[in-house]
């Protein structure tokens, strides 16, 4: 499979907003539509918000499963980003799991 590095800061200054966060999903969607697996680099961002992973992740997950994860690897972040996208990503898991089919 072919694989792809993208780096936040080339598409936006943050990952606070909406608008970040929508940037993002917007590249890592064409990519994994086209067959990528996705290397997003977290350089130079020291904070994430719930706003932008509803954007970006969240997108993700809404529209191809979990699963989709599989295809994205996230490199040079923070512990505090690390630990963030962990939460995120498990109270996804949790909400998702309670809605129903």
């Amino acid at each position: 499979m072919k694989t792809d590095k993208i780096t936040i800061t080339d598409f936006s200054h943050t990952a606070l907003s909406n608008a970040d966060g929508v940037a993002v999903y917007t590249v890592v969607n064409n990519l994994l539509a086209d067959g990528y697996t996705v290397v997003i680099s977290f350089s130079g961002i020291n904070a994430v918000s719930t706003s932008f992973l509803n954007s970006f992740i969240g997108s993700l997950v809404d529209q191809h499963g979990f699963n989709i994860l599989t295809r994205v690897k996230i490199v040079d972040y923070t512990a505090s980003i690390a630990n963030f996208l962990k939460n995120y990503i498990a109270e996804l898991k949790s909400v998702s799991s309670t809605l129903p089919e």
